[in-house]
């Protein structure tokens, strides 16, 4: 797994840090050891430091969710690197969807090896279903473009999200696998310290 592509929002949050002497909050983020602990610590990242460079021409806030984007994003390619092509999940070869695709982070292909792309949400209010607020029509839109219809109950896209609850528009879509927090637990639980720790390994090498 590359998680230091070209592709990939890595060398972007490196750079960052690095100029902002932030690898240490960086390092701390990555040494979560359950994915509640992880979204917490992204957010409380995000919320203390200036996040106003990270983009050119974005506002704090505009920057502050990009970062927090950002880090998910990295932990989701991870996460379906690890465990993507088990049982329930089928989807293999994930890779980075090169930045200025619209809508997709990633493309992967299921086992019948139609393109499968996948939508990586950071969302951390455990209180509200995830409703994106029109933000996965674009997702929606381009996953036409690359996948074939099929009849035999395959799923044609995954979403990707750290939230609790996910609004009945997508949780009941036929065609999408919702890889949420309870799904993510189930092979990523705190018990499962191995993954955790490499994970943890595998990026303060980076952020070092």
């Amino acid at each position: 797994m590359n998680i230091v592509d070209k592709d990939s929002p890595t060398i972007s949050l490196l750079q960052f840090s690095k100029k902002k002497g932030l690898t240490k909050d960086f390092r701390f983020v990555f040494e979560s050891k359950n994915i509640n602990q992880l979204v917490r610590r992204i957010y409380d990242l995000a919320s203390k430091i200036d996040c106003s460079d990270y983009e050119i021409g974005k506002t704090q806030e505009e920057c502050r969710n990009k970062i927090k984007g950002d880090i998910f994003e990295i932990f989701c390619f991870y996460w379906m690197g690890t465990f993507g092509g088990d049982r329930g999940i089928f989807s293999f070869g994930v890779e980075w969807c090169p930045r200025d695709t619209p809508g997709i982070d990633f493309m992967s292909r299921n086992k019948l090896g139609h393109f499968m792309p996948i939508q990586s949400k950071y969302y951390s209010n455990s209180s509200i279903p995830f409703e994106a607020d029109g933000r996965l029509e674009t997702f929606y839109k381009e996953v036409k473009n690359y996948t074939t219809i099929n009849n035999e109950g395959v799923k044609l896209c995954i979403l990707f999200t750290s939230a609790d609850k996910i609004a009945w528009r997508y949780a009941g879509d036929p065609n999408m696998l919702v890889v949420d927090k309870k799904l993510i637990n189930k092979y990523a639980s705190e018990k499962n310290e191995g993954f955790w720790l490499s994970f943890q390994n595998r990026m303060n090498r980076i952020f070092e």
